[in-house]
């Protein structure tokens, strides 16, 4: 059991997504997250998603960002959350499957 004991003291790694609009992009980070949980101790990925336009595109490419996390055995977090993008997830009933962790911006339009 020692080895849960220091996988869970290990900080979950980041995924920083810039642009989700191509599909070469998208099939590209759905590649890395694969990398990033293929013999990872973590089944936590934290996903820098500041930034991102609040589209329904977006919602869908994060959609299977965490499908492919849960595939793999482990769950996607998404962190820096822009206000628009957070009611867009929250509208769309996709709260629980795209949970927010650590800091949220919320700017005033």
């Amino acid at each position: 059991m020692a080895g849960r004991e220091d996988a869970a003291s290990q900080p979950d790694p980041m995924l920083v997504v810039a642009a989700l609009g191509e599909a070469d992009e998208r099939s590209g980070l759905l590649a890395t997250l694969e990398a990033m949980l293929d013999g990872c101790p973590a089944t936590a990925i934290t996903c820098d998603v500041s930034g991102l336009d609040a589209t329904l595109e977006t919602i869908e490419a994060l959609a299977r960002l965490q499908l492919t996390a849960r595939r793999l055995g482990g769950r996607l977090q998404l962190r820096n959350v822009e206000h628009p993008l957070e009611e867009l997830i929250a509208f769309i009933g996709l709260r629980d499957t795209l949970p927010s962790c650590g800091p949220t911006e919320h700017r005033d339009a």
